[in-house]
């Protein structure tokens, strides 16, 4: 029974890695999008400190140690904006340097690329990719209740392309191709964690496409698809997911939109010769009225987990605030978001993972090349495998930064 919950484990973490998140743990490595025309080439840097409470992300069972972290980011990007296109390439690396445990001194990468071309008058194109190389899995941004919190170094990438089409005055048409993989270190300087082991890397690939109708000057009405492809463990475990929904979208006021959908997803694994379907459905609101930014967002859907023998109940609430003060010189800011998986049980197997995280920032733009920003994110989990795994990272940093245009 043991043996059977390691595995089921296993292919729940790594169905969620494989599904797409929107959710981040920790504040995006990128700057505002510049809207200056022509070719702009970004430096920045970012200096600061921060107190640390669970540097190897132990359980509370667990040896648990803290530590004061200096923090050296540099940044580049580089902008295009013509006529018609958008293109944008960026790396941002983060040196981490502890003050007594050297040896935990981490750098972590990311990299992003996106390109948007309005081919035709009613008809955009675009792709984004990503490229992250991060010490621990909570660094990775993708969304609440998708891995356990583990000190283990983690490559993830991203590519997605797709359209966007005005059919009609009335029709609007959208479509995508995303593909991911995912990879886990599996050499642990620091001691071997058991549940290390039950990581699984794998790939996928999702087309998707979905049609919205306006049926009223406020309201639109349409339906999604989306098929996702997952290859766990080099074949070992082969999955297909298909999901539709009904799609209803509200402009309740001049700055307030509601979105909200239902419907089935439906599992297939041949290689685990099993087959389920479950429903699924999402609600979000959006309100944005000059710099304010606020939005919020559920989702819960029964996926079916191999292994269980039944459905795994994945839900997920993120909610996020942007609010410029004192002429925009200020920003106060913060987002939460939570996620859950606790299967059905009809095997007897009892697992879940819980995982919330927390962030604020308050920000002040010192001169047009310098901002100040003091910080807070908090991480809280607790799995069934485990237990509960707490982190608290608090500090103060500094961001330069100087647009340079590329004649």
């Amino acid at each position: 029974m043991r043996a059977a919950m390691r595995a089921s484990v296993a292919t729940v973490i790594v169905m969620g890695v494989l599904i797409p998140r929107t959710a981040a743990a920790q504040p995006a490595p990128w700057a505002p999008e510049r809207l200056t025309p022509g070719w702009v080439f970004t430096p920045s840097g970012v200096f600061g400190m921060l107190h640390d409470s669970n540097v190897t992300l132990r359980a509370v069972n667990e040896p648990i140690t803290s530590e004061a972290v200096a923090l050296v980011n540099p940044r580049g990007e580089i902008d295009f904006n013509g006529r018609r296109t958008h293109f944008n390439i960026g790396y941002s690396g983060a040196l981490e340097a502890y003050r007594e445990l050297s040896e935990l001194n981490r750098y972590e990468q990311h990299g992003r690329l996106e390109l948007r071309h309005q081919a035709m008058p009613h008809l955009q194109l675009h792709s984004t990719a990503g490229y992250s190389s991060v010490p621990t899995t909570d660094r990775l941004t993708l969304g609440p209740g998708v891995l356990p919190f583990i000190g283990i170094g983690s490559q993830h990438f991203e590519a997605n392309g797709g359209f966007n089409l005005q059919a009609s005055p009335r029709t609007k048409l959208e479509g995508g191709l995303s593909y991911q993989t995912i990879h886990f270190d599996r050499e642990q300087p620091l001691g071997p964690d058991e549940f290390t082991r039950y990581l699984r890397d794998g790939h996928s690939i999702s087309p998707s496409l979905s049609a919205m109708y306006d049926i009223a000057k406020h309201v639109s009405a349409g339906a999604s698809w989306s098929y996702r492809h997952a290859v766990v463990s080099e074949g070992t475990q082969i999955v297909d997911v298909q999901s539709s929904t009904a799609e209803l979208e509200w402009q309740a006021a001049e700055h307030t939109t509601v979105r909200g959908g239902a419907g089935a997803a439906y599992l297939k694994s041949d290689t685990d010769l099993i087959s389920r379907w479950g429903p699924a459905y999402h609600l979000g609101l959006d309100h944005t009225e000059g710099r304010v930014e606020l939005a919020a967002k559920y989702e819960r859907a029964f996926v079916p987990s191999i292994g269980f023998g039944g459905l795994s109940a994945d839900q997920r609430f993120s909610g996020s605030a942007k609010v410029p003060l004192g002429g925009g010189r200020w920003t106060v800011g913060g987002n939460v978001a939570y996620g859950q998986i606790q299967p059905v049980d009809l095997l007897g197997v009892d697992y879940t993972l819980n995982s919330l995280w927390t962030q604020g920032t308050v920000g002040y733009q010192v001169a047009r090349w310098l901002r100040a920003e003091g910080f807070y994110n908090r991480s809280h989990q607790t799995s069934t495998a485990r237990g509960l795994v707490d982190r608290t990272r608090i500090g103060i940093e500094f961001v330069t930064s100087k647009p340079v245009r590329i004649q």
